[in-house]
């Protein structure tokens, strides 16, 4: 340590008595960092005032650098230190980067921290080699302030800061970099808001500091990491590299040709073309702007007509081209670069493609703007099959964050083409991955249509750091303008304004309205996407229609930015919200009108049996009421009840509005507006027979209703399927089916209709055979001969018959509906002609043999096979339940108490044998020492995800959750996707018991044209009986959503 006396003191004081104002200048300006000369100047002085002689600078720089110094403003951070010292004559800059690199020898306190310096334990302070506090230099910690001793002193309150001191010390941070020819360095400031009170809070705002000007006209240059500026070395030639990937491409087929160009300065662009090939779109200069980057690379996707193998070329120019006397073009230097491309095949492109069209992504690339969130992306569409696309040709730029555009309407020919090219304003810089479609609605056929999509990741940077943008951006919302309609048929029209608060312009941003019936809880949301705003501008995003359709209260909420995909300054000032009243009444209601009614059918998938639904449609004019209610009287009764009340009207066209009774009602708007109700799905015994009489009414918010006419619908005798059976399996040839005909059709010959399912596919929609059969009503039975497509022997089948018939329409019967249930399906099977019948237990049950001919038909039948070998006089042969100790015939080992004990039986196998020694038998567990080790618990599976009302999205991947218990070891676990109680996909099988979850992939061949929110999973557990043990499926369904 070293303590300066009195002499130096005086010295120091003479010294700065007589400061003088320099201005003597030297050709460039120059800043210093004002830590950087105290650093410089406090080891000048301990290396002057300890070792003199050592000291590699005279005592009139020491003065010159005290003297300025003490002349710098004390808030100023950087000073233009290019002046020279009136003592020797020097620039300051010069005597400042000679003290820089003296060592620093000067002793620490004993926490490490330099003398003259605050500690990292505020307000400490290291003076003459001891610690002081001095906290009105470094600040105080929080929940205490700087009192006048200079010691921190404690406060009972929650203060976080009192001054900007108390936050932090000012401080360069990070490297030099160098932007427009200027040297730039970070510096993080500290700053107390609110200081002193409870709501005091310290925030850091990085922001970039000037240091130097390097100008080229006096041959210096900025480089990166360096405080000062370089002297410039004469001007080497850029650099370019071509590649191509694949180099051999059949004709017609896409190929990647990358262009890498660099240079000690800077590129403005690199390009490349090809050399005098056949096809002119190749021959262009495809061009790449590089935007002063050393380093610059970009790949095109193209494809080409031309056939043989093509040279391409490509070039790479420097920022200060087009100046004379120095090389500027790769091209001036090491050459341009080359690359070749071989393409095979024919140039007729008819016999290519097989006279389809072909749409392909040609030429994929972007622009960055100078702006810094900017960027412009083209894309050419390109048919390069053998005729004219023919349907709606449809193309689309996606950018990730931002809603994709799209451009629809073109017709291209054999080789044609089209570009396609928007503007975007990205949100922040950074990394984005965008994107080109061609056909993305899929209305053109194609030769391949594997081609039609290009990604490309793309790499947005700024002249500012991301901290400063943070610092200059601030949206808010500054007002919610909502007009409501002054007719019950108007419009609501809802204006949210947002502002840029900062010093930057935005990048586009979302703005969210959410509107709340405040009376009945609805909720509807709507997005906009807003462009970008200058500083200080407003822009208002329009929102019509948006859930305000009935007489209420309504809250309307706006927020901007809720993806938080803009960093900002205030992220507390983003959200607006009001109350407004519409009307003191509701609309008055009319009564539905066209109602047609009829009974519905589908499957279950699980039981194999019918399932039966009423199905309604009607139409109603807008607005939508507060309720409709179904009014139903049921064979029997005598007046009519509540059977369906929906109030949840407000969903958009195609949206699902279930009830926990099963009774669902969705709208739909084309091709014309109308609305379609259906009851909840029960079998053929739960519905009487008789007329089954309705009426509908709309209801508004006081209950008021508007009833429409009644109408009916009546329930027949239900019909029984004769033939064929499972008993008369399997059939020899194709199959007669034979039902009964049921009394009561309004007409002679009622029409049935006939569906044939495999067995493992019961699915409303996936019938193997459907047709319509007219039988007399004079005959009790009627037949229909198949005629479908011929049946597989290895497999089982149902067949479903019911009878329905559609009545003129009527005063009381717009559309009576007549219908004969089944009362149950019936499971039957095809001979196999070729079907060999075997002893051997083969895992096979041939169609063609008998249960007492075949020992897998025999244990499949629930029966069992005995060999001849045991000691029991037993023949070989299939033995059903029956045995009695000592008599014949045989009986296998059974888990039911049959009072017999086989001797060929182990007490594990055989309940009478368990109990014979002594055990005790669990039906389904096994045979247990005592029955107190029986567990007896019941198995079960509960689905967890997807559970009701998520968003899958096609081609993503997502995990099915559910959990079980009390299964056995072993693989007997199945995921199937149902579409009401249907199994639409069958995901997994065989999955391992223990499994509790498994990922899923959404594919891109689930229907897409049926209404939302109607999909969910379903879990089973299947052992090797093949009976469902225990199962669960999703409470709710969820969406599948597509792109």
């Amino acid at each position: 340590m070293f303590r300066i006396n009195k002499r130096i003191i005086i010295i120091s004081i003479m010294l700065i008595v007589f400061v003088l104002v320099l201005s003597n200048l030297v050709n460039a300006a120059a800043q210093c960092e004002v830590d950087k000369i105290k650093q410089a100047l406090r080891k000048m002085l301990y290396m002057f005032y300890t070792n003199p002689n050592s000291a590699p600078f005279s005592l009139t720089e020491v003065k010159d650098l005290l003297i300025f110094y003490l002349s710098i403003d004390p808030n100023a951070v950087t000073i233009d230190c290019s002046v020279l010292g009136s003592e020797s004559n020097k620039a300051i800059f010069d005597i400042v980067e000679q003290g820089k690199n003296i060592s620093d020898d000067i002793p620490k306190c004993i926490d490490g921290t330099q003398y003259g310096q605050c500690s990292g334990n505020r307000p400490k302070y290291c003076y003459a080699g001891a610690i002081y506090e001095k906290c009105e230099t470094c600040g105080c910690p929080s929940n205490s302030f700087c009192g006048k001793s200079g010691k921190c002193e404690s406060t009972s309150q929650n203060i976080t800061c009192y001054k900007d001191l108390d936050c932090g010390t000012n401080q360069f941070i990070g490297n030099y970099y160098c932007s427009y020819d200027s040297v730039y360095k970070n510096m993080i400031n500290y700053t107390c808001v609110s200081p002193g009170t409870a709501n005091s809070r310290c925030a850091a705002v990085n922001g970039s500091v000037w240091l130097a000007y390097c100008d080229p006209t006096l041959n210096q240059v900025c480089a990166d990491g360096q405080s000062t500026c370089q002297t410039n070395v004469a001007d080497a030639a850029p650099t370019v590299a071509i590649t191509v990937n694949p180099t051999a491409v059949a004709h017609g087929q896409v190929f990647n040709v990358t262009v890498t160009g660099t240079d000690d300065v800077g590129l403005s662009a690199i390009w490349w073309w090809a050399v005098d090939s056949t096809d002119t779109e190749l021959n262009k200069a495809h061009w790449h702007s590089c935007y002063n980057a050393k380093y610059c690379s970009n790949s095109w996707l193209v494809s080409t007509n031309a056939i043989g193998t093509i040279k391409l070329g490509a070039n790479s120019r420097d920022t200060s081209y087009p100046i004379a006397g120095e090389p500027h073009q790769a091209s001036e230097g090491a050459g341009i670069a080359y690359a070749t491309i071989t393409v095979s095949g024919t140039t007729n492109v008819s016999n290519v493609s097989g006279g389809l069209p072909d749409l392909i992504i040609s030429d994929f690339k972007s622009y960055t703007g100078t702006t810094n969130t900017y960027v412009t992306i083209s894309a050419t569409i390109k048919n390069i099959g053998g005729s004219v696309t023919v349907g709606n040709l449809c193309d689309s730029l996606y950018v990730e964050s931002l809603n994709a555009r799209g451009f629809c309407g073109a017709i291209l020919g054999p080789g044609e083409s089209r570009i396609i090219q928007s503007d975007y304003a990205l949100p922040m810089p950074g990394t984005y991955k965008i994107r080109a479609d061609t056909d993305y609605g899929l209305l053109v056929a194609e030769w391949n249509e594997n081609n039609n999509v290009a990604w490309q990741t793309i790499t947005v940077t700024s002249p500012y750091s991301a901290d400063y943008v943070k610092a200059n951006t601030d949206l808010t919302v500054t007002d919610i303008d909502v007009q409501l309609p002054t007719t019950s048929t108007g419009q609501t029209n809802i204006y949210v304004t947002t502002k840029n608060l900062g010093s930057l312009a935005t990048g586009q941003y979302w703005v969210l309205t959410k509107v709340t019936n405040v009376d009945t809880g609805k909720i509807t949301n709507v997005q906009r996407l807003a462009p970008v705003v200058q500083p200080g501008g407003t822009y208002s995003t329009h929102h019509g229609s948006v859930g305000i359709i009935e007489y209420g209260t309504y809250k309307v909420e706006a927020w901007v930015d809720h993806y938080s995909y803009i960093a900002e300054s205030d992220e507390n000032n983003n959200y607006l919200s009001k109350t407004v009243v519409y009307g003191t009444t509701n609309v008055t209601t009319t009564s539905p009108s066209n109602i047609r009614a009829g009974w519905g059918i589908t499957n279950d998938n699980t039981k194999k049996s019918s399932l039966f639904f009423y199905a309604i449609n009607f139409n109603y004019a807008d607005p939508v009421p507060s309720a409709f209610r179904v009014y139903l009287k049921k064979p029997g009764e005598s007046t009519f009840s509540l059977a369906a009340e929906f109030m949840d009207l407000s969903k958009p066209c195609g949206t699902i509005v279930p009830l926990t009774s099963g009774w669902i009602i969705y709208r739909r708007c084309s091709p014309i507006d109308s609305w379609k109700i259906d009851s909840s799905l029960l079998p053929t015994t739960s519905y009487p027979l008789g007329a089954y009489r309705f009426y509908l009414a709309a209801a508004d918010a006081s209950g008021k209703e508007s009833a429409s006419p009644e109408f009916e619908m009546y329930n027949l005798q239900p019909l029984t399927v004769q033939s064929p059976t499972s008993a008369q399996s399997p059939v020899v040839g194709n199959p007669t089916f034979q039902w009964s005909v049921s009394s009561g059709w309004p007409i002679s010959t009622p029409s049935y209709s006939v569906s044939i399912y495999d067995d493992a596919n019961f699915g409303e929609h996936l019938a193997v055979h459907r047709t319509s059969v007219n039988a007399p009503t004079s005959s009790t039975t009627a037949s229909y001969v198949y005629d479908g497509p011929a049946l597989d022997p290895a497999k089982k089948y149902v067949a479903r018959i019911y009878g329905l018939y559609r009545a003129a329409t009527t005063t009381i019967c717009p559309s009576c509906d007549y219908i004969s249930m089944d009362a149950s399906t019936q499971t039957f099977w095809v001979l196999n002609q070729t079907a060999t019948c075997s002893w051997t237990a083969d895992g096979v049950c041939p169609s063609g043999c008998a249960v007492g001919s075949d020992a897998d038909c025999c244990t499949q039948a629930g029966k069992y096979v005995l060999i001849a070998n045991l000691t029991d006089v037993c023949q070989q042969a299939c033995y059903s339940n029956g045995y009695t100790a000592g008599t014949t015939p045989c009986l296998g080992c059974s888990g039911t108490s049959d009072g017999a004990c086989p001797n060929w039986c182990a007490a594990g196998s055989d309940a009478d044998c368990c109990s014979n020694a002594g055990k005790c038998w669990r039906p389904g567990e096994g045979c247990y020492d005592t029955c107190a080790n029986a567990t007896n618990q019941t198995k079960t599976i509960n689905v967890i995800s997807p559970n009701g009302n998520e968003n899958w999205h096609v081609n993503n991947t997502y995990n099915i959750q559910w959990a079980s218990q009390n299964l056995p070891s072993g693989n007997n676990i199945g995921v199937q996707l149902m579409r009401g109680l249907a199994i639409e996909q069958i995901l997994f099988v065989q999955l391992p018991n223990s499994q509790t979850n498994v990922a899923w992939t959404v594919p891109f061949n689930i229907p897409y044209n049926v209404v939302p929110s109607q999909y969910k999973i379903r879990v089973t557990y299947i052992p090797s009986s093949g009976i469902i043990e225990a199962q669960d499926t999703s409470d709710a369904a969820f969406n599948i959503v597509y792109p």
